[in-house]
């Protein structure tokens, strides 16, 4: 399997190893969540235009979109992290949350999935902890979905930066055929909501998931059931939500009994 995935890369030096980042891009820094590794030079193929990085961030109170490119201080988000490349067996992918300096961490990041593939890591002695691959992140129909809870920063940090970079992989052996993209989305501050979410011990199962979703709790919820891209897929009001028909990978799923609610993510097998 192919060790090497995303390096970071500096002013002067393309920094290459077999075995630097078996475990994930920030052993050799944040900088490639921003920079990619293109840098003077290329490694991993190059970038291309033939891979394409998205990021979506989500509402986690009402499992809504932004859309107007602003963030509510101290809210809780969803990050949706997206990939394509037509040829890719698995992926190694970066984000990063910067003050709009870029000298410093905006928010945190939390629960990343699917856990078996991804990590949130701390980049001593930098300020910076990353959202990434621990290792090679499997293509779902040739794409890459994983998902990251952000709480945004305190009121009075004003915009914030998000760097993403994505590298498709061919596996096969060497950094050769590798197509890296990179991308990068400013949320501007807006007053923070009122409103609060209350927490339960609501979970749902099985996830990942092939015909049936539960939703363990004693009650019925209405649901709606969300693309990575936003778009509504089911509705409905029960605690068994049929996904058979849901294309395979990760969607977003928002229950509420009219007065909380609560977002989960799963994947369809």
């Amino acid at each position: 399997m192919k060790r090497i995935l995303l390096l970071s890369c500096t002013a002067t030096v393309l920094y290459l190893s077999l075995t630097s980042s078996s475990n994930g891009p920030s052993l050799t820094g944040h900088a490639t969540a921003a920079l990619g590794c293109d840098n003077g030079g290329s490694c991993h193929g190059g970038a291309s235009s033939a891979t394409t990085a998205t990021l979506i961030l989500i509402e986690q109170s009402t499992g809504d979109t932004v859309k107007d490119g602003k963030y509510k201080p101290s809210e809780p988000y969803t990050v949706a992290v997206a990939g394509s490349n037509a040829t890719a067996t698995h992926y190694g992918f970066m984000l990063r949350a910067s003050k709009n300096s870029a000298a410093d961490q905006a928010g945190s990041f939390a629960n990343p999935t699917p856990s078996m593939y991804t990590k949130t890591q701390p980049i001593s002695p930098s300020p910076f902890t990353v959202f990434e691959h621990k290792a090679p992140v499997p293509a779902m129909s040739n794409a890459l979905e994983a998902t990251v809870q952000w709480t945004a920063p305190a009121t009075g940090t004003g915009d914030v930066v998000m760097h993403l970079s994505v590298n498709a992989v061919n596996n096969n052996g060497n950094t050769s055929g590798d197509q890296w993209a990179s991308t990068s989305t400013t949320f501007a501050e807006k007053p923070a909501s009122v409103a609060s979410v209350n927490k339960s011990d609501i979970n749902i199962f099985p996830n990942p998931v092939s015909n049936t979703l539960y939703i363990n709790a004693n009650k019925n919820y209405q649901y709606t059931v969300v693309a990575i891209n936003g778009s509504v897929e089911l509705n409905g009001n029960s605690n068994q939500i049929d996904v058979t028909g849901l294309a395979t990978g990760m969607h977003i799923l928002r229950i509420t009994d009219g007065q909380n609610v609560q977002i989960f993510t799963f994947n369809k097998l």
